[in-house]
């Protein structure tokens, strides 16, 4: 069965993704668009790619249904305007680098249900999180 996703952005910036099934790693139909200032991902997608949205520079929230599991690697990497992002009780993997940079961070949720935060293959530091400098609110 094949998984069809669609994608709008409007006029005000906000990227609304729909459908079924796992985001593509590497989408560069989304990553340095400087037009994307919110992204809403619908129920029924399961995880979220590998640098699906690195370096959208004024990406400032990110609505993540209950139905995504998984967070790839980089995937809002350098994200310098993410403020606020809940992550889903339902995932459990979150990839390395994922968060790397999003210095205006101020909240962020992480789930009980999270059993691995990946680390880089070629660093033995905690990354995925590094420079979320402003973080002040977090649950865990």
């Amino acid at each position: 069965m094949r998984r069809m996703r669609a994608y709008t952005l409007d006029d005000e910036g906000t990227l609304t993704i729909t459908g079924t099934g796992a985001m593509k790693d590497g989408s560069n139909k989304f990553s340095e668009n400087p037009d994307i200032r919110s992204i809403v991902i619908s129920e029924g997608v399961t995880s979220i790619g590998d640098n699906v949205f690195e370096e959208c520079s004024e990406l400032t929230s990110a609505t993540i249904p209950d139905t995504v599991t998984s967070i790839g690697e980089r995937a809002f990497y350098e994200c310098g305007s993410l403020a606020e992002i809940n992550i889903p009780d339902a995932v459990t993997t979150i990839g390395a680098y994922a968060f790397w940079n999003c210095i205006n961070l101020s909240a962020l949720h992480i789930p009980d249900g999270l059993t691995s935060i990946e680390e880089s293959r070629r660093q033995t530091v905690f990354t995925t999180f590094v420079c979320c400098l402003r973080a002040t609110e977090n649950t865990l």
